[in-house]
């Protein structure tokens, strides 16, 4: 999936960063920073970028890039997609 994303020009950090994630540090192929699920003082939210993959260990949030855009603007699989 991540491969078709950059295929598609889509910049998974910015897209990270305009949804909220900060503070964030590329780790290899993971970048780590703040969950935008919860507050919190210690970045836990991890996302791998070759498998478009995302883990928050503070809360439990995770999933693929397309459950990042339905958790975040509430809405379903077709408008995340849309998105």
């Amino acid at each position: 999936m991540n491969q078709q994303l950059l295929d598609l020009g889509i910049d998974l950090q910015k897209l990270l960063e305009y949804f909220g994630v900060d503070n964030m540090k590329l780790r290899g192929a993971t970048v780590r920073g703040s969950c935008p699920f919860h507050e919190e003082k210690t970045p836990s939210f991890d996302f791998n970028i070759e498998r478009g993959l995302f883990h928050c260990f503070g809360c439990g949030a995770k999933g693929d890039i397309i459950s990042f855009v339905k958790l975040k603007r509430a809405c379903n699989f077709y408008e995340a997609c849309q998105w």
